[in-house]
């Protein structure tokens, strides 16, 4: 599959991203969804750091302090976190709409408003002389004085055709060709990556877990591609990520059944 802005991210995030779709059920298209509404949120920069200055909103979905408190974290420690690290919150947050995002539309919705999932395009959002329309208003460019569902996302639209272009797009199999191409040096890396599942907590984020090892078993594989130990095509990147879905469960089963603490290390002391 072609994944919008995959050249923009990292194997880990796109990893991360497809760990999200597939404990949705959502399929590919859902994934070029969600990264356009990234790009958007983020000025395209993909930055979980990223604050708008006139706001609290912050992160890959402009998480509001509220939004962020609800999920269990701050707009603080979100700012501290990785981009692959606050695709956790991400997933959280979109887990009560998620059956019910259809389209682009309906993805951004779940961000900016979710009353509006599942609404027919020309729904109206908002009114001129409203609240929430002088508050966005910025979506409204030709000043007709209302702002439909389809009007708001808009400019996400424009910036998913943006992100499917060749410039910005990879293809899915050309992942795994570039973590096959990297040398011993690059693969510390990913194993400075992996080292961060030493930590019970890190598996009961099933998604970041999932994005990690992943990304230590494709490495792994790579390492290997490159010694000319195994053909460069040997296993696909698809099925890493299910064996590493199936390796995180069953690890968080154990730790669940154990009771082993979120601070405690798995395996290593």
């Amino acid at each position: 599959m072609k994944i919008a802005y995959g050249k923009k991210v990292s194997t880990a995030f796109i990893a991360a991203i497809k760990s999200i779709a597939q404990i949705f059920n959502w399929t590919d298209n859902h994934v070029n969804w969600l990264m356009a509404c990234i790009a958007f949120e983020t000025g395209s920069t993909f930055s979980p750091s990223i604050k708008n200055p006139s706001s609290s909103a912050t992160g890959l979905i402009q998480f509001m302090d509220a939004t962020a408190n609800q999920l269990g974290t701050t707009t603080a420690e979100l700012r501290k976190m990785t981009a692959v690290e606050q695709l956790t919150y991400v997933e959280k947050y979109f887990k009560p709409y998620a059956h019910r995002i259809h389209s682009l539309e309906d993805m951004y919705m779940a961000i900016l408003w979710p009353a509006a999932i599942g609404l027919p395009l020309n729904a109206v959002l908002w009114k001129q002389g409203s609240k929430w329309y002088n508050a966005n208003k910025g979506l409204d460019p030709k000043k007709r004085g209302f702002i439909t569902k389809e009007m708001a996302a808009a400019k996400v639209r424009v910036l998913l055709e943006r992100g499917m272009r060749n410039e910005n797009a990879i293809e899915y199999n050309a992942v795994t060709q570039e973590v096959h191409s990297v040398n011993i040096f690059s693969f510390l890396t990913v194993l400075k990556q992996g080292y961060a599942l030493r930590h019970a907590s890190t598996w009961k984020n099933v998604s970041v877990a999932t994005a990690l090892l992943t990304s230590v078993l494709t490495g792994l594989f790579g390492v290997a591609a490159t010694l000319n130990w195994i053909p460069a095509d040997f296993i696909s990147e698809a099925t890493l990520s299910e064996l590493s879905s199936i390796v995180v469960s069953a690890v968080t089963f154990v730790i669940g059944y154990l009771g082993i603490a979120a601070d405690e290390t798995v395996g290593v002391k």
